[in-house]
Parts: C-alpha cells; sequence; structure tokens
C-alpha cells in the first residue's frame, strides 16, 4: 500500500509541463542525469550503458568501457 507521500509525488510526475522549448531540453536532460546518478550511487552503472550509448550516438560520439579502469568510459567521435 503506498503512503500519501508516495501518492502525491506519483501525481506531480505525471503532471503536464508547458515552458520554453529549452526549459524542456533542460528538463529532460536533469531527469537523464539523476537517473545515473542513482544507477551509480547503487553501483548498477551498467545497468543504464545502453541507454548512454544512444545518447551519445544522437550527439556524434561513440562510448565504450572496453580496455578502460573501473568506473571509467571512452568517448570518442563517430565518423561520418
Amino acid at each position: 500500500m503506498k503512503t500519501f507521500k508516495e501518492l502525491r509525488e506519483q501525481t506531480q510526475n505525471e503532471a503536464s509541463y508547458v515552458a520554453n522549448d529549452m526549459e524542456i531540453v533542460r528538463s529532460i536532460l536533469n531527469k537523464i542525469e539523476n537517473d545515473f546518478s542513482k544507477l551509480s550511487l547503487k553501483k548498477q552503472f551498467e545497468r543504464g550503458f545502453p541507454k548512454l550509448q544512444v545518447l551519445a550516438k544522437m550527439a556524434g560520439y561513440g562510448v565504450t568501457k572496453n580496455k578502460q579502469a573501473t568506473n571509467r568510459t571512452f568517448r570518442y567521435d563517430l565518423k561520418k
């Protein structure tokens, strides 16, 4: 059974949001950053790594963890 606080947070998260275009972009990026931070704190960053690869590809980069030290990621430019 959910507590009142959990229900209130759920309704706030599902609310629509109207703002400037760049504010929408900023809010989306903040949410993504928060999700990755939570995974990193739980030591489960590998669960979010496929999302990171997709985001990097959208930005024109590639990322890999091959031959890198623990908690390190290598970013490179994609060839066009």
